[in-house]
């Protein structure tokens, strides 16, 4: 059994994924070599997964006699949005999260692309994600 702060953010988290919580399918991709493009993994199953999406607000710190409109055109990123994914709360089998995975949001049906999923220490995912479509 594990600590007493263990317990407790546990607890937390599942009380934040029922507030916060979006339902997502997880796409697993893999890469046959460095120049192919993604393929579904057969090793690994889609699947359906709870998580809570998150992006920071930001600001364009630029001059006011700075042409702005240089900072609206495509491929840049201003936020870093991340889908926040607790494996404890997620039905079985154990959630295997790698880069390069897609999440589908699906109230919507938007489409993320795994940059990383560095896990926080605490057990959950911090899936940085690129939107696609």
């Amino acid at each position: 059994m594990g600590s007493l702060f263990a317990r407790l953010d546990a607890a937390a988290e599942r009380v934040q994924q029922g507030v916060y919580g979006e339902r997502w399918r997880l796409v697993p991709l893999r890469r046959a070599g460095v120049n192919s493009a993604p393929a579904p993994d057969p090793d690994r199953a889609e699947r359906e997964v709870v998580g809570i999406y998150r992006d920071a607000p930001t600001t364009v710190s630029a001059p006011d006699a700075y042409d702005q409109r240089t900072d609206k055109r495509p491929g840049v990123v201003t936020g870093d949005p991340i889908v926040e994914i607790d494996p404890r709360n997620q039905a079985e089998p154990p959630l295997d999260v790698r880069e390069g995975d897609l999440l589908v949001r699906l109230a919507d049906g938007v489409t993320w692309r795994i940059a990383n999923a560095p896990p926080d220490g605490m057990g959950r995912l911090q899936c940085r994600v690129l939107k696609t479509a």
